[in-house]
């Protein structure tokens, strides 16, 4: 697995980097092909002490994409949270798998997209300073898939929102979580 580990704000040293080692490792058990993971260590002069560390950790296994960030009064206590919050989100996602199929199908997951071999996101990242106006651009590949896929993928990257390629009409969709905690899905109508 390769492994970037950055820091912003404060120097990460070895200690640290043994610890995101030792914590990937452990999460290898529950998605086994786990290709790049990319940790961001950040520490915000805030006004709430408790929040003073991010942690930000972003896992590329094929097909699937993992994320998590928490913060903390600690880089060590923020480094556990986010390792929790990952843990449990593989452990739903491959409770998932285990229970639509019956078996385990490591040959999709792996096969499906293989994690970027050219730059990372974080290079794809456009940061524009117009004032009142985009502030940020992401650039993703889309890929397609049913709407169940991207219900996982939502889940896994613990956003509000998902943009995906319909297998089933083809066309770019939007899936959303509604406050009453079921998801709503965009589908644009042909012009």
């Amino acid at each position: 697995m390769e492994t970037r580990v950055k820091g912003k704000h404060f120097e990460v040293n070895d200690a640290l980097r043994q610890r995101v080692q030792q914590k990937l490792g452990r999460l290898e058990r529950y998605l086994d092909t786990i290709a790049e993971a990319h940790v961001e260590l950040a520490r915000e002069s805030t006004r709430s002490a408790t929040d003073r560390y991010v942690v930000q950790v972003t896992l590329w296994a094929g097909g699937v994409v993992v994320r998590g960030e928490q913060k903390a009064a600690d880089v060590y206590q923020a480094l556990d949270a986010v390792f929790d919050v990952l843990q449990e989100r593989l452990v739903r996602f491959k409770e998932k798998r285990y229970r639509r199929t019956g078996r385990r199908r490591p040959e999709r997951i792996g096969q499906v997209l293989a994690p970027p071999a050219t730059e990372p996101p974080e290079a794809l990242e456009d940061e524009e300073d117009e004032p009142l106006s985009i502030v940020r651009v992401k650039r993703t590949p889309i890929k397609p898939m049913p709407a169940e896929e991207a219900i996982e993928q939502l889940e896994l990257l613990g956003h509000d929102f998902y943009v995906f390629l319909d297998s089933a009409t083809e066309r770019v969709s939007v899936l959303y979580r509604r406050r009453d905690g079921g998801y709503g899905l965009i589908q644009p109508e042909p012009a």
